[in-house]
């Protein structure tokens, strides 16, 4: 009963290695060869002559010990229809101990070695990405040894796998400054504490060959059961850092060059606009005011290039000091008064009587607020714009809300792009550099701060800015300013 309810097959074998009892299991892997019982095993499992050479019930005989091949299982036409694991165990006389025979147990692991194909292959395909990805790549466990160290790796740091795990502390040996060992430090302690979360650093590093390297470095936690690893990605952003730099130049000296002879220019048509040298007609006046607008437009341009290439490069200098935010936003807005009134637009504004105490840039906030409401005054036609500023748990929340043409659903994730110019579905006669917001974006990001923008086409638009305020110098703030 047993033996004819065992799910694997088995097989007992003369010393001739003829069949002599087969359980189901058998019969049903065989049925194209039954009956089977009287056939040497190798004519009724493979359809041979003579016995494999891999055969385990050969070493068997040969050794009188037990043995294990993986082979196939062979179908009707001669052609392999599945893989089979194949245990020989001997039997032997109980009187001489002489082997009179051997009993196989076979089990079917066809599905075992179609997944094993199928995980090789994936693990084919995954080396193949890794060594060929312009990236370095790496797997590092929590004791520092790396479990995945891909060729560009080798090629960006100069040293193989065997070499980094060979250090002690191959982030210091790279990493010899001891700031740029901080920012890949905390990268991986960033990564280390939320599973999920990519923390992504710009290091520079210093290879083997002594060449310093700008890396990108994103690292997120991966959980293991031998443990928490760390995989990295290292970007080597060197050329676009130089590229960069040398675009940065190019800015700075043109908008540099282009400052003086333009503040030549308009001082020139001021005086005469003034009638110092003499009177003018109203032809030559309307001339020249549209002139010396668009000296301030090209001007305003310049300063956009700067701001942009300042920011991006890290060279702006952020100098944060106390101020009553709140008067700071209102006398901003209050500047737009008669351009408002000229649109035929209602200037709304929303702030609190007391004063709101913050320690920030006010130069850089007012360029913030200035871009905001500018860009809601050029593309509203009608109605609003309201700006208002309010506090909240951890900081404050500045808003400008308008009922103009709004922004199509397309254009919103490059709303802080540079050079964006959107919302052109009429002409505005107010062209800008497509900076503004760009420019917003990074002085918020420098104040530790948050801008986001919600809009629909045809209801308007509303751009809110966060900055973060400690709470408790905040409130000691207001009790010095009253």
């Amino acid at each position: 009963m047993i033996f004819s309810s065992i799910q694997d097959g088995i097989c007992v074998l003369d010393a001739d290695m003829r069949i002599m009892l087969v359980n189901p299991a058998m019969e049903r892997w065989y049925g194209h060869s039954m009956p089977l019982v009287g056939k040497k095993c190798y004519e009724a499992y493979h359809m041979r002559s003579s016995a494999c050479k891999i055969c385990p019930v050969l070493k068997t005989f040969r050794t009188g010990e037990a043995d294990h091949e993986v082979v196939p299982r062979m179908g009707p036409g001669g052609e392999v229809a599945g893989w089979l694991d194949l245990y020989s165990f001997p039997v032997k006389d109980p009187a001489s101990h002489k082997i009179i025979g051997a009993i196989e147990y076979v089990r079917d692991i066809t599905e075992r070695k179609a997944v094993e194909g199928e995980l090789g292959m994936a693990a084919f395909r995954l080396a193949t990405v890794m060594e060929n990805i312009d990236e370095g790549i790496t797997l590092r466990r929590e004791d520092g040894r790396f479990i995945i160290y891909n060729s560009k790796m080798g090629d960006i740091t100069g040293y193989t796998m065997q070499e980094a795990n060979s250090e002690k502390d191959f982030i210091s040996l790279i990493c010899p400054d001891q700031a740029e060992r901080s920012k890949m430090v905390t990268a991986m302690v960033d990564a280390a504490t939320e599973r999920g979360v990519v923390s992504e650093k710009e290091v520079t590093i210093r290879a083997k060959n002594g060449a310093v390297k700008t890396l990108l470095v994103s690292t997120s936690l991966m959980q293991h059961r031998e443990g928490r690893m760390l995989l990295s990605v290292f970007r080597d952003i060197s050329a676009l850092k130089h590229m960069s730099q040398l675009k940065d130049d190019f800015i700075s000296m043109v908008s540099h060059e282009l400052r003086t002879p333009l503040s030549i220019v308009k001082e020139g048509v001021s005086l005469i606009l003034d009638r110092i040298p003499g009177e003018i007609n109203f032809e030559q006046e309307n001339v020249l005011n549209s002139a010396r607008r668009n000296i301030e437009r090209l001007t305003r341009i310049i300063d956009n290039l700067l701001d942009i290439s300042r920011i991006e490069s890290g060279r702006i200098g952020i100098k944060k000091k106390p101020v009553d935010i709140s008067e700071l936003a209102r006398q901003v807005a209050v500047s737009f008064g008669n351009k408002a009134r000229e649109r035929s637009i209602r200037l709304e504004m929303e702030f609190p009587a007391e004063p709101v105490m913050a320690e920030v840039d006010p130069d850089m906030v007012a360029e913030v607020v200035t871009n905001i409401v500018d860009n809601a005054l050029k593309f509203t036609d009608e109605g609003y714009v309201r700006v208002g500023l309010k506090r909240y748990q951890g900081g404050v929340e500045l808003y400008v809300e308008d009922s103009g043409i709004g922004i199509s659903k397309e254009d919103m994730p490059k709303l802080f792009g540079k050079f964006q110019q959107f919302n052109r579905a009429r002409e505005s006669t107010e062209k800008g550099t497509g900076l503004g917001l760009s420019i917003a974006k990074g002085i918020v990001d420098m104040h530790g701060g948050s801008i986001y923008v919600e809009s629909d086409p045809g209801s308007g638009t509303k751009v809110t800015v966060t900055i973060p305020v400690n709470i408790k110098n905040l409130e000691r703030d207001d009790a010095y300013g009253k």
